[in-house]
């Protein structure tokens, strides 16, 4: 009988070694795949913040290429908003044709606060334009057809030192008036 009795109770301890065992693993399997599940979120959070700081960072590299031409833009911007539209389309004429806007004023037509009948506005614009004579001839056919009108009132021409495959290189100073609606009627 004791020989039973041991093996009763060599069962009942392994079976209760069985019991608490499971009892005690299982619960920590289960925490474990939701560790799992919660480190293939973060993994995944991870990668989309590498992406995204991988497109600042190309995108801020962009900017500091670019920050010549936005300097420049800076430069020519004038503080009058009627100007600023005026400077755009003679930038894209310029740039279309060859040429290089150096320098941009603008200013109203200061007789009778440069209206005249109709409700519109005169706006003066002084530029310096550098390039070669046939891209400046270009240019002034563009202006020529652009839809906004451009009375080109005077033209002075100096020649500077340098010179480009196409010839030498020139400074065009342009005096030219455009108008604008300040929309009153």
């Amino acid at each position: 009988m004791e020989y039973n009795f041991r093996k009763i109770l060599g069962g009942a301890l392994i079976g209760l070694v069985g019991f608490f065992g499971l009892g005690f693993v299982w619960p920590i399997f289960g925490s474990i795949r939701v560790y799992q599940a919660a480190l293939i979120a973060r993994e995944t959070a991870l990668a989309e913040k590498t992406a995204l700081i991988d497109q600042v960072k190309r995108l801020d590299s962009e900017a500091q290429t670019r920050k010549a031409e936005v300097d420049r833009l800076a430069e020519l911007l004038p503080e009058d908003e009627n100007s600023k539209e005026v400077l755009v389309s003679l930038d894209t004429l310029a740039r279309e044709s060859g040429l290089f806007i150096r320098n941009f004023k603008s200013s109203i037509r200061a007789e009778s606060g440069g209206q005249i009948e109709g409700g519109q506005q005169i706006l003066n614009v002084e530029t310096v334009v550098s390039g070669t004579y046939p891209s400046f001839f270009t240019f002034m056919n563009q202006l020529e057809k652009s839809l906004r009108i451009f009375d080109v009132k005077e033209i002075s021409i100096s020649e500077k030192e340098l010179s480009g495959p196409a010839g030498k290189i020139l400074d065009f100073s342009l005096r030219i008036e455009t108008y604008f609606n300040n929309g009153e009627e």
